[in-house]
């Protein structure tokens, strides 16, 4: 098995979740890059964000309504498209998908 790198997009609100999501992932060899650890303090936050996912074999997509709210995943996911990574969606909770999450 292939260790594979992955970019955890997500509402924050949802962190108890993806903390347990990342933690399943690490445990089975793979590395999970979450803002909450992954980003320093005197990073600039927009440049860590782009960069992670630049480096990313699959961004994983936490769907909640939550998620489909946040202007910031959407974000994520529209980098994500650009630079043609994977985009595995996992479904927390039924969530319509909005805008560009949809369309991607």
């Amino acid at each position: 098995m292939c260790a594979v790198h992955a970019f955890m997009s997500y509402s924050r609100r949802d962190n108890e979740f993806v903390l347990r999501l990342v933690n399943i992932l690490e445990e089975n060899g793979h590395d999970a890059w979450l803002d909450t650890s992954d980003i320093r303090g005197s990073e600039e936050w927009r440049r860590s964000i782009v960069g992670a996912i630049r480096a990313a074999d699959i961004v994983v997509l936490v769907v909640s309504p939550r998620s489909m709210a946040s202007t910031n995943v959407e974000r994520e996911i529209t980098v994500a498209a650009e630079e043609k990574r994977r985009i595995l969606p996992v479904v927390l909770e039924r969530a319509e998908l909005t805008g560009s999450i949809r369309y991607e």
